[in-house]
């Protein structure tokens, strides 16, 4: 997840004005915003020591209920904490910290979300700009593995999968039931996460 962060981090640093303000995959949001929802649950969600776990998950729990169990209000309580940052600061900020020490919270109850969550915005960021990449087969088949995990599109996730049989043409990957479907491992994710629409 460290490699995935750096990568999104150089990304993020490299964008011109413009690109910034591209529209994302994510709905409604462009790659400035979907830079700062990075940044925002970084805030929340990284810690180093037993001490900062719970701190961290105070932080969250208090949060959550503050926005009624809704992650929409959630995001937006989060966002509006650090959406006056200047997109080169957002850029510096993620993954500036990563190191040996750091956790993600959930990551032992929600294993392979995180990674998931990073691989998936990378792409709402790159498919946009026109700017492939090749992900690496290791964190292609973790965010495959977790991407049922991530709250906004595991309901539509696991609907794909109970429909239908998933097989990744380039890496060691399969899941789900009913007609086979096989496509490289990179689309499979992103139809899955809701980026876009199954073969017919």
């Amino acid at each position: 997840m460290r490699d995935e962060r750096r990568e999104i981090r150089q990304l993020l640093q490299d964008l011109s004005p413009q690109q910034w303000a591209t529209e994302s995959l994510c709905s409604g949001w462009t790659v400035r915003d979907l830079a700062i929802h990075l940044v925002a649950w970084d805030d929340l969600l990284l810690y180093r020591s037993r001490r900062g776990h719970v701190r961290a998950l105070a932080r969250f729990m208090g949060l959550y209920a503050a926005s009624l169990a809704s992650m929409t209000r959630l995001n937006r309580r989060l966002q509006s904490r650090v959406g006056d940052l200047a997109s080169a600061e957002l850029a510096i900020r993620f993954g500036t910290d990563d190191d040996a020490e750091l956790k993600w919270l959930f990551d032992r109850s929600n294993p392979g979300g995180h990674m998931a969550e990073y691989v998936i915005h990378q792409q709402d960021i790159r498919r946009p700009l026109g700017l492939p990449r090749e992900i690496p087969p290791d964190r292609l088949v973790a965010a495959l593995n977790g991407v049922t995990k991530l709250p906004d599109v595991r309901l539509s996730a696991w609907r794909r999968l109970r429909r239908r049989r998933w097989e990744a043409t380039d890496v060691g990957w399969s899941r789900g039931r009913g007609a086979v479907v096989r496509a490289p491992g990179e689309a499979i994710l992103m139809i899955l996460a809701g980026r876009g629409s199954p073969p017919s």
